[in-house]
């Protein structure tokens, strides 16, 4: 049995301690290796598959036989689409753990970037006309689409089939061992699994040697790969970043948000998105409508007033996906079932709601679809197509003060970090850690990742009900 590593003070909240059960360290090692390669390989393919069409389609297919130059730039961008997985390999941006999301995103399009400038450069100095101009834009949008699928889908599914997470001894005092462990728990992207946890002050811990062999933790067959210490207290909303000065380690704060251009790039970003996705969805949503009237009596659009950004309240908009007389159905049920009393005061929800609508209010909910005319929030400014869940009165008076306030400094998301981590399944607890992350780390690299990560959370409905 693996050493807990607990203090007593711990034992009130770590009733039941997430401690990996016991793997040989080479089994490990073998999870981490396929999980890169099967990601080299699944982007190799796609990228091999694509340039096999684009050779195939460019120029013969499209443009006129006589390219001259042009077949020049062809190649070029066949080997530059070949060289990116190769690329990101070196990058490190198939490990797990780190670097993280917005890093890792970040890289990639620096990458993209990089290569579609050399490629249009080669156009250009080739003078090989439209044919050669075309190449590098096709170039663009091959990489963009497979990254997307990549960090995505690909990623998150293979995480999850091998396990790829780095064991993690959380070392601090009881509050930060708890968030840690809810950060690390709950399905986020950090690629961390708790191995222990202890206070500052525990002298049965091994640590790594100079020589960088990590030595077992008392009573494990593993080495410990990461140790996560608590950060000293940070103003609301910023993010620390760690530098060397002359041998001192200094803390430099930055409050993202406060930064003009990055906020008018996420403004710009939510009006493109859902102006493009309110026009791509309108069959859908011309559907969803038609099927709720012939379901169920009562209006299509369902509206709340949630509590924005600075506390300001606002009317959120969605697809009815309960009956007329939700509430005062809720509160018999509630009255008459103590397990679902005791689940709606810890999740404020219901796995198996009866307000819900039979049949299409139940799939609007499972794929997340009631949501769509929430787009309409995003173009009035009153939300983003990123950041935490706007949340009622009743629910947000919960969570601390302090919690709160931090909150209020951002636009609440269709979309967050929530949404693709625990979702329903997380608790008040859960919220909290993942949505105080998101805040105080934001960037725009990290909004794309969530955005890319969406579809599957949708598709996979991990709690979602």
């Amino acid at each position: 049995m693996m050493t807990q590593a607990l203090s007593t003070e711990d034992r009130a909240i770590d009733q039941e301690p997430v401690v990996v059960a016991e793997r040989p360290a080479q089994g490990r090692r073998a999870r981490y290796g396929l999980f890169q390669v099967s990601q080299f390989g699944i982007e190799l393919t796609m990228m091999a598959t694509l340039t096999a069409l684009v050779s195939w389609l460019l120029p013969s297919r499209i443009l006129p036989a006589d390219l001259g130059s042009a077949t020049a730039v062809q190649s070029g961008v066949m080997a530059v689409l070949l060289l990116l997985p190769v690329w990101h390999l070196a990058q490190g941006l198939y490990r797990s753990g780190a670097p993280v999301a917005a890093v890792r995103v970040q890289r990639r399009l620096a990458a993209v970037a990089a290569a579609f400038s050399l490629v249009a450069a080669q156009a250009v100095l080739t003078s090989s006309g439209p044919a050669g101009l075309l190449l590098p834009l096709t170039l663009l949008l091959v990489s963009l689409t497979v990254g997307l699928v990549m960090e995505g889908m690909v990623r998150p599914m293979l995480a999850g089939l091998f396990r790829a997470r780095v064991p993690t001894l959380l070392l601090g005092d009881t509050g930060f061992r708890q968030t840690g462990a809810d950060l690390l728990t709950a399905g986020a992207d950090f690629g961390g699994m708790v191995l222990a946890r202890a206070s500052m002050d525990d002298t049965s811990l091994s640590w790594p040697d100079p020589a960088g062999r990590g030595k077992a933790m008392p009573a494990a067959t593993g080495p410990v790969t990461a140790v996560l210490l608590p950060a000293p207290a940070r103003p609301d909303g910023a993010i620390m970043d760690l530098h060397d000065l002359g041998g001192f380690v200094g803390l430099v704060y930055r409050r993202r948000q406060a930064n003009p251009v990055a906020m008018a790039v996420k403004i710009a970003l939510d009006k493109l998105v859902a102006g493009t996705a309110l026009l791509a969805f309108l069959p859908a949503l011309l559907a969803i409508m038609a099927a709720l009237k012939l379901t169920s009596p009562g209006p299509v659009f369902y509206s709340q007033t949630r509590i924005g950004q600075h506390g300001r309240p606002f009317r959120m908009w969605k697809f009815r996906t309960m009956r007329v007389d939700a509430e005062q159905h809720l509160q018999a049920y509630l009255d008459t079932n103590p397990d679902a009393l005791q689940e709606w005061k810890t999740y404020f929800k219901l796995k198996k709601d009866p307000r819900i609508i039979p049949g299409v209010g139940s799939f609007l909910r499972r794929s997340s679809l009631d949501e769509l005319p929430q787009l309409f929030n995003v173009l009035n400014g009153s939300m983003s197509l990123v950041g935490p869940r706007p949340f009622p009165t009743y629910h947000l008076d919960q969570f601390p003060q302090d919690f709160q306030r931090l909150r209020a400094t951002v636009r609440p998301g269709m979309t967050g970090f929530w949404q693709i981590s625990a979702r329903s399944d997380g608790d008040l607890r859960v919220q909290e850690a993942l949505d105080s992350y998101y805040i105080r780390n934001w960037s725009i690299w990290l909004d794309l990742h969530i955005i890319a990560t969406t579809p599957y959370a949708m598709l996979a409905s991990k709690g979602a009900y």
